[in-house]
């Protein structure tokens, strides 16, 4: 794949997927990735992402939310439709627990999906994506707040120089990582957004880099990652994550079992 970025092992499959599937239905950013994933990953044809909103537990908001977008992006609500709706805005949304048992089951299995959580810092995140991506093809749910991340459209020659512009939007959100640049001022990360107006114009749609740091604190607030590799591969990859300083619990649903 050409560009700026070194794409992590498999990602050319994600990227092929992700322009062919924009943008996410509104409120479904979790759903809309883990599908993105799990069809980039599995040899089995993905559901839709009603279908991973249904089997993940998502629970929607009534009535349409403009700010739940980012600015220029227009509605899709159709989706929507029999899906539960929360009591209130507080209840709204897509547990990541829910969807790492969707990115499972849709997988037939064959995908492990492992939470990592804790402080997270810029070295800790860059080693941790070292790690788990060296031995072959591993998918990266990144749940975050847009509000730490700078402008998607900020050109790679201004992040190479150490820009650090503002967020384009600030909600809670859920997109993927594909990949690494080495970048003068620190490095950056590649994510794969929901919408096509989130994207650089080095890039493409939907396509954008964040200075690792501004990553690390998106994640920090109150979320986390989901990695998604080969069932086989599952002790390993919460090794790593305990290797980070980091742990593999769900951190939206304490009661369920941390990775082995």
């Amino acid at each position: 794949m050409s560009g700026p970025v070194r794409a992590f092992p498999g990602a050319e499959a994600l990227v092929r997927v992700h322009a062919a599937s924009l943008p996410q239905p509104d409120q479904l950013a979790g759903p809309f990735v883990a599908r993105l994933l799990v069809a980039a990953l599995s040899p089995l044809p993905a559901p839709t992402v009603a279908a991973f909103a249904h089997a993940a537990g998502t629970r929607v908001r009534p009535g349409d939310d403009v700010a739940s977008r980012p600015p220029g992006a227009p509605a899709d609500a159709d989706y929507l439709q029999g899906l539960p709706v929360a009591a209130d805005d507080e209840r709204s949304g897509t547990p990541v627990a829910g969807l790492g048992r969707a990115v499972e089951e849709f997988s037939g299995e064959s995908l492990a999906a492992v939470p990592a959580t804790g402080e997270w810092t810029g070295d800790r995140l860059v080693g941790l994506l070292a790690a788990v991506t060296g031995d072959g093809p591993v998918g990266v749910l990144a749940s975050v707040a847009t509000g730490e991340l700078g402008a998607a459209a900020t050109p790679v020659a201004d992040l190479d120089a150490g820009a650090r512009p503002g967020p384009d939007w600030s909600v809670a959100h859920v997109v993927a990582l594909w990949g690494r640049r080495d970048a003068p001022a620190g490095p950056l990360l590649a994510v794969a957004d929901t919408y096509p107006q989130l994207g650089s114009p080095d890039l493409g749609p939907g396509l954008h880099l964040q200075p690792a740091d501004r990553v690390a604190a998106a994640l920090g607030h109150g979320g986390g990652m989901v990695l998604i590799g080969p069932d086989r591969r599952r002790a390993a990859l919460a090794a790593a994550v305990g290797s980070a300083g980091l742990s593999s619990r769900w951190w939206d649903a304490p009661d369920c079992p941390q990775a082995p």
